[in-house]
């Protein structure tokens, strides 16, 4: 289940699912991309069926998940190439790649119409991997299509030093696609990638890269080094504070102040002093109370609605970070859940206010939503203040 923000809130639910994607690899759309990919690779001289490669590739497509859709077709792409290519049948192939995946994008609109592209990325990154000099630079050119976030992964472990150079170098590039590839695609914990186990242990190289970036005139770069710190803060909490404050403390235009607050957000959700104290947060003083559920069934894709008052019992203001717990029976007993941005506010010495909001509870492809119980708690700068109880029922009944 995931849920949209109450009013005034901010959505910071997971990535959407693969499965609402995998359909943008569809048969018709394979066969126009190994048409183009038969025109570039004929164009130099290297033989290339595009009938036999679509049917390769098009052979049990539509029963595949995202990934393995992706797979089946750069796999298709490979079988269908000349074997044993030398380092300048590498370089051919890769520029005919890039010459298929059509024109590079201006800005990151579009980039989720081009699903279609990502199997030439991954012919780099399953089959490319002996030739990295060559893969590098096809994935700096068809990054600019579709992100080779998810590609460059492996060469960051087979290859570091080639690999991390060209980050380097993406990181210093005009072109805002390679730029965003430089703190994306060595992530330590991307979601739907390979993790980066050596950036796990030492987050170094990435940290060092990232801190290029902070005002990097691009929203599209900034939130992903954003999301790059929060990957650090989940194994090094400390270090990603020390980051975020010596960022902070840079004297660099605004952009630090928005990327640490979206950085931050995991360890303020956990209620992490540092975090905390940097992002201006104390709830010293604060007193909850009448923290209710307005229905006590509510139902599947329906609202849960809620009220709640606050006080502001001390002798200095507050700033609060509200969020929001969903919670349901977990298999294995106990409670699991899902921790959701509500809103900020804060409060002067003395002040009560009554707040509301309602959170819409719909079923996503990620989880089965089974009707019965569920909880809904109160988070304030990382604590969990109250929880009130409700049924979710489903829509017929």
């Amino acid at each position: 289940m995931s849920a949209q923000p109450p009013s005034g809130g901010e959505d910071t639910s997971s990535t959407a699912s693969p499965s609402a994607f995998k359909h943008k690899i569809h048969p018709e759309g394979v066969r126009a991309l190994m048409e183009r990919l038969e025109a570039a690779l004929t164009a130099r001289f290297m033989p290339f069926s595009a009938r036999e490669a679509a049917a390769l590739a098009t052979e049990g497509l539509e029963a595949l998940e995202l990934k393995a859709r992706v797979a089946e077709v750069a796999d298709a792409v490979h079988a269908s190439l000349p074997p044993g290519l030398d380092a300048a049948g590498a370089r051919a192939v890769a520029a005919a790649l890039v010459e298929a995946a059509g024109p590079a994008l201006p800005d990151e609109n579009g980039l989720t119409d081009a699903f279609v592209v990502w199997p030439l990325l991954s012919v780099v990154e399953r089959h490319g991997l002996d030739q990295p000099e060559a893969s590098l630079e096809a994935l700096g050119e068809l990054t600019r299509r579709f992100s080779a976030e998810f590609a460059v992964r492996p060469f960051l472990v087979q290859h570091p030093a080639l690999a991390w150079a060209a980050a380097r170098a993406w990181a210093a590039d005009p072109d805002l696609h390679r730029r965003r590839l430089a703190s994306e695609g060595t992530r330590p914990r991307l979601p739907w990638g390979m993790q980066l186990r050596g950036s796990i242990a030492d987050p170094s190289a990435g940290l060092a890269l990232i801190s290029t970036l902070i005002d990097d005139p691009s929203p599209y770069v900034r939130r992903s080094v954003a999301n790059h710190l929060n990957d650090v803060s989940k194994d090094h909490p400390e270090r990603a504070v020390q980051t975020a404050a010596a960022w902070l403390a840079s004297g660099r235009t605004e952009g630090p102040r928005e990327i640490v607050g979206h950085a931050l957000r995991g360890l303020r959700k956990a209620g992490h002093p540092g975090a905390l104290q940097l992002l201006g947060l104390s709830a010293d003083g604060l007193r909850c109370s009448g923290w209710r559920v307005l229905h006590n069934d509510v139902q599947i894709g329906d609202f849960v609605e809620f009220e709640v008052e606050l006080h502001n019992s001390g002798a200095a203001a507050v700033a609060l970070s509200l969020d929001l717990a969903l919670g349901w029976p977990a298999k294995r007993g106990g409670w699991s859940r899902k921790q959701l941005h509500w809103t900020k506010l804060g409060l002067e010495p003395g002040e009560r206010r009554t707040l509301a909001g309602r959170q819409r509870l719909k079923v996503v492809s990620t989880r089965r939503v089974e009707p019965g119980p569920h909880r809904l708690a109160l988070v304030v700068n990382g604590k969990e203040l109250d929880h009130a109880m409700f049924q979710l029922v489903s829509a017929e009944a």
